[in-house]
């Protein structure tokens, strides 16, 4: 949920779209962007979403507020933070680096054949 009145929301949706759309993590050409869906909703989940994103929640994340601060849901990863601190955003953002990188050597390690 994105409250555009708050800094660390939006702080938020420019480190998503930043993974999206330049090298992830950033600083090394080398590296793609991430590939996800981002879909930034200004409304409040609804009750089923806030159940499913209570259960996703990281244990240090506080009660999900989205008047108060961003929350943010990787939902096929299963997992969401909130609050002011931006750790949890990161810390999604490179659980689906990891994802990408294995997935990419997987690709490259299938395509080889030696003979």
């Amino acid at each position: 949920s994105h409250n555009p009145s708050l800094e660390s929301s939006q702080k938020a949706v420019r480190m998503l779209n930043a993974a999206l759309t330049g090298p992830y993590p950033p600083g090394d050409t080398k590296n793609p962007p991430l590939d996800f869906k981002l879909d930034v909703e200004e409304s409040e989940p609804g009750p089923d979403e806030m159940g499913t994103i209570r259960q996703y929640l990281e244990a240090e994340s506080p009660p999900p507020v989205p008047s108060n601060y961003p929350i943010v849901v990787d939902w096929f990863g299963g997992r969401a933070t909130c609050g002011p601190q931006l750790g949890g955003v990161t810390r999604i953002l490179e659980n689906l680096q990891k994802e990408r990188d294995e997935s990419f050597a997987g690709k490259l390690k299938s395509s080889w054949k030696f003979w």
